[in-house]
């Protein structure tokens, strides 16, 4: 394909690369104290989500600069080998509070989950573009990918980790309505997915303790889960401004791992309400850029892969922060290029690679003359 822009959209990379540094001063701030008390030195998270920071860049610009058509023709080989890593995780894998999902390799331990969320993305967009004439057809055109999704959401239920299975049922979904299927084939999976996600609540009693929680919680906030009082208590607490950066007192063991799921309540409490409506305003950013992206590129499966990174990045982040702030139930997703957490970190920026390289081939509209929107 020959371009005829060559050069990064700047917006995105921007927006992306602020939100890394602020990640960074967060996880130092947000740590220390822990780390300290843990391992003796209070850089010790810092250096490891540093670490992973250098390689989520170096994998960033590989695939800044990668033909997306090798990722199309290899994508059900990734998604086999992340199927693969998924079933290994589960025997091989570190048990943490009961659950299995990290690999362990030396002191870093990786995450498939995390790969799972990119590798769907991926598979669908490319299946999406192959059978794009049988999408019509529920049993010739979507069996196959219903089955395949609900295949890794039920390998990443038995780690066990809801939240995430739940993250990447509904980025799938996303991906089946920009495809352009129809709405009355989406109806029948997404109350079968709700109905199994509804048996896995009840059976796991912390999951159904949560989700009343969350419920009462709207109504008294006394009623609310521990970690959601003080993810307020912190967000309130800091005002226009915020105490200071490393000044909040929410993380001194209040907070419990507030450097990972809750890194938002310190953010806010340190860098106040301007710190935190910036780091919305760059999601933000990543929503436009992406979208304007996926809109303005002419083949089918570059506009589907952006258009489900996009979505993949802000309704991780939208989860996230929603969470914080008490408007959804308390579910363990990382905030995208903020929380700690290596494997989560190295996905993000490779998937922001691959957004940006297709920012590079921009060639028409796609939403005129080739997206299938009637449903």
């Amino acid at each position: 394909m020959k371009r005829e822009n060559n050069a990064l959209d700047k917006t995105l990379l921007f927006a992306t690369l602020t939100l890394l540094v602020v990640g960074l001063l967060m996880v130092y701030s947000a740590s220390a104290i822990v780390a300290d008390q843990r391992y003796g030195t209070q850089a010790f998270f810092l250096f490891k989500q540093f670490i992973w920071a250098i390689g989520g860049l170096l994998a960033m610009h590989i695939f800044s600069r990668l033909d997306s058509a090798y990722l199309q023709k290899y994508s059900r080989l990734l998604f086999l080998v992340t199927v693969i890593l998924l079933i290994l995780v589960l025997f091989l894998g570190r048990s943490v509070g009961g659950a299995r999902r990290w690999l362990r390799f030396g002191v870093f331990g990786f995450q498939p989950s995390e790969l799972a969320k990119l590798a769907t993305i991926i598979f669908l967009a490319d299946y999406f573009d192959r059978k794009r004439s049988r999408l019509d057809n529920f049993v010739r055109g979507l069996l196959v990918p219903f089955v395949f999704v609900g295949i890794v959401c039920f390998l990443v239920l038995l780690e066990p980790d809801f939240g995430t299975a739940f993250f990447i049922a509904l980025t799938s979904m996303v991906m089946f309505f920009l495809a352009g299927v129809k709405l009355r084939f989406l109806l029948g999976p997404v109350f079968l997915g709700l109905s199994l996600g509804s048996v896995f609540i009840i059976r796991a009693p912390y999951r159904l303790a949560r989700l009343l929680s969350f419920v009462n919680g709207i109504f008294d906030l006394e009623k609310a889960s521990y970690q959601t009082k003080e993810a307020l208590y912190a967000l309130g607490s800091g005002g226009l401004n915020g105490v200071g950066l490393g000044r909040g007192t929410l993380k001194l063991l209040y907070l419990p791992e507030a450097h990972t799921d809750f890194i938002f309540p310190i953010l806010g409490e340190e860098l106040g309400l301007l710190g935190t409506l910036g780091v919305i305003i760059l999601f933000l950013l990543i929503l436009w850029r992406g979208w304007k992206i996926a809109l303005e590129i002419e083949n089918f499966f570059d506009h589907l892969l952006a258009s489900g990174i996009t979505f993949f990045v802000f309704l991780q982040a939208l989860i996230n922060i929603g969470v914080s702030c008490g408007c959804l139930p308390t579910k363990g997703l990382p905030l995208p290029f903020i929380s700690f957490g290596g494997s989560s970190l190295l996905c993000h920026l490779a998937s922001i690679g691959i957004l940006l390289h297709i920012s590079r081939e921009k060639k028409g509209a796609i939403w005129q003359r080739r997206l299938p929107l009637t449903r």
